[in-house]
């Protein structure tokens, strides 16, 4: 299974990690591509980038800043592609039920911590792993309408997400650091 996580940042010389941290939970189970771009780009720039890693699944970090962006995008991948979209963030995590109504083409909000349930949720895509209403924070639609969860919290610390490869790609740029987990 391929999982493409996308960052789309106010500017090119920010980088969130919330994107690297997701990457370093699910890596060692699935095929994972971080893509960034920033809102400036060119929204079919975005789309193309992102439709070439061939994606089963994508999951976009949604921010204020990002989420008219995000929502467009999503859609035109799902029409595109047809792979299944994931928004996680601090703009989607609090309303799952209406970004889903306003929304077709998300399948899957998390609510709270990402890692874990993604992890999860890969796993149940991939090999039927663990019922996806078993899984915690994982927010979905099913034939009887929309699945909310409350928001997932952690007890354990989370995954390093200083690999090699998240390093190489800062390139000189600013690193944002989330501190409301």
């Amino acid at each position: 299974m391929r999982v493409t996580l996308c960052a789309l940042n106010s500017k090119f010389i920010h980088s969130t990690l919330a994107v690297w941290y997701l990457d370093s939970s699910i890596k060692n189970d699935c095929e994972c591509c971080v893509i960034e771009g920033t809102i400036n780009e060119k929204t079919e720039a975005l789309i193309d980038r992102i439709e070439k890693s061939k994606p089963d699944l994508v999951a976009f970090s949604t921010y204020i800043w990002n989420k008219t962006l995000v929502l467009e995008i999503a859609k035109a991948i799902k029409e595109r592609t047809g792979a299944k979209v994931l928004l996680g963030g601090p703009e989607v995590s609090y309303n799952a039920d209406s970004i889903f109504k306003e929304n077709p083409c998300v399948d899957y909000v998390i609510s709270g911590e990402g890692e874990k349930p993604l992890l999860e949720l890969c796993r149940h895509l991939k090999n039927g792993e663990k019922a996806m209403d078993e899984i915690e924070g994982l927010c979905y639609k099913n034939s009887e309408g929309v699945v909310i969860k409350q928001p997932f919290v952690s007890q354990k610390d989370p995954p390093n997400p200083y690999t090699e490869e998240y390093l190489k790609t800062l390139n000189g740029r600013i690193v944002y650091i989330e501190t409301s987990r």
